[in-house]
């Protein structure tokens, strides 16, 4: 996953897809949801990380989001 900032100086973030499809990040996801009052079982989160994950493999590239802030500030993020 890329993130691109761009202002007066351009800024290219990277984060790895194993990084946002790991067990450690489904951990992270699920005790936000029950924070929040949602619940849902670890195995169906796990499977719909792993969707996600299939999805990140297939469609490289696909922008996220694109927005351009009233300042100028350009964001973009994509797989």
């Amino acid at each position: 996953m890329r993130i691109f900032v761009k202002k007066h100086v351009p800024l290219v973030f990277y984060i790895p897809n194993w990084l946002i499809c790991s067990r450690f990040s489904v951990f992270i996801i699920l005790k936000a949801m029950q924070k929040d009052g949602i619940s849902m079982e670890q195995k169906h989160l796990a499977s719909l990380l792993q969707q996600c994950c299939d999805i990140f493999r297939q469609h490289r590239g696909l922008t996220f989001v694109e927005v351009t802030a009233s300042d100028g500030t350009q964001v973009k993020i994509t797989l």
